[in-house]
């Protein structure tokens, strides 16, 4: 069986560690105007640190055939590092001001079976939610293995915002079937 690990490393995960019990000053992204995803990159102010968060293509054998993924990462950054992954676009700064109580990192396993036996493990990041003082939470959703784009959201219950592990594709060729699960890591 072949293991494909894209989630985020430990040191993504140390700056989001960081993070919790801060004051979320604002998110910087792409303006959405006519949906809730911006494409490829943004940057988190939460305090004294800056970070930008990516989706950024890598080529990789995904299930057998060599593609172009998008993998979620989290890395520090300093303002003037901070850009649109779209040519001739300005970003918006989003203004949070809420101390963050906790952070949930959405990872997920996608499993290819031929004829019941594993064939493919492919271990991903599919999002993050932040957990703020006021109840409220701040979702980034990786919305495809092939696309750049990363999911916005602000509300209750995120989580049941997020792409359904159903909606994995069924299509697959005869004696192939998708397993997936996925495991919330709390950082408190």
């Amino acid at each position: 069986m072949k293991t494909i690990d894209i989630r985020l490393k430990a040191n993504s995960i140390h700056i989001l560690q960081n993070m919790v019990g801060k004051c979320f000053i604002k998110y910087r992204c792409d303006p959405m105007a006519f949906n809730n995803w911006v494409y490829e990159r943004l940057g988190i102010y939460v305090d004294d640190i800056t970070a930008e968060l990516t989706n950024t293509t890598t080529v990789l054998d995904y299930f057998g055939d060599i593609e172009d993924v998008c993998v979620l990462n989290i890395e520090p950054s300093t303002d003037s590092e901070i850009h649109s992954g779209l040519a001739d676009t300005s970003q918006v700064d989003v203004l949070v001001k809420e101390q963050i109580t906790s952070i949930n990192i959405v990872q997920e396993n996608q499993r290819l079976l031929h004829d019941n036996v594993p064939t493919y493990d492919v271990y991903l990041t599919r999002g993050i939610i932040f957990k703020l003082t006021n109840g409220n939470e701040i979702s980034f959703e990786k919305t495809s293995p092939f696309s750049a784009e990363i999911a916005i959201c602000q509300g209750r219950n995120l989580i049941a915002q997020f792409q359904s592990e159903k909606n994995i594709s069924t299509d697959w060729d005869a004696g192939y079937h998708m397993q997936v699960s996925r495991e919330i890591v709390f950082l408190q």
